[in-house]
């Protein structure tokens, strides 16, 4: 349900070529679209990870095919976005119940740290998605550097934000 291997393998590869062009003379736009490409596929593991857990949890319910259907179409499908108040709570709730969240978040300890991560990083990807490319080596540098996170940033950012969503998941297994 929550394969990390692959988006592990995606962010280090990312951050290798990264690493390789970083000193290159030219190539900003390079540059830019790993940092982007980044960012977009962690924001994509991350919404397929919302959706599996609510799918599977409705299959260990033993809902029918028509029903578990239903249900992505009317909830699931019109979630679009990763942060967690307003995405994978919101699925949470329509899935589990307002009161099996709120146990559920009572029960995990770094869920402030797990709810910042992911509304940060909705809003840089947001970001992301309605630019086009940043320019690494402009006159003034600190304005491109606070609006642009490497890939190692990304990678850091799941690396924090991974074992508390696992946690949540692990919670919702075993309902």
């Amino acid at each position: 349900m929550m394969d990390t291997q692959k988006i592990q393998a995606t962010l280090d590869s990312i951050g290798e070529w990264y690493d390789r062009d970083i000193t290159e003379p030219n190539f900003d736009l390079q540059l830019s679209l790993y940092c982007k490409m980044a960012a977009l596929e962690l924001c994509g593991w991350l919404e397929e990870v919302y959706d599996n857990v609510i799918i599977s949890f409705l299959h260990r319910k033993g809902l029918s095919e028509k029903e578990i259907e239903n249900f992505e179409k009317s909830y699931v499908r019109k979630v679009h976005g990763l942060s967690y108040s307003e995405h994978f709570r919101r699925l949470m709730i329509d899935t589990l119940g307002y009161t099996v969240v709120l146990d559920i978040e009572s029960k995990t300890p770094k869920l402030e740290a797990l709810i910042s991560n992911l509304d940060t990083l909705h809003k840089y990807r947001n970001c992301m998605a309605h630019r086009q490319y940043f320019d690494y080596r402009e006159k003034i540098p600190i304005k491109a550097q606070q609006q642009i996170i490497s890939p190692s940033g990304i990678k850091s950012i799941f690396e924090a934000i991974n074992p508390i969503l696992k946690e949540i998941v692990d919670k919702i297994d075993i309902l």
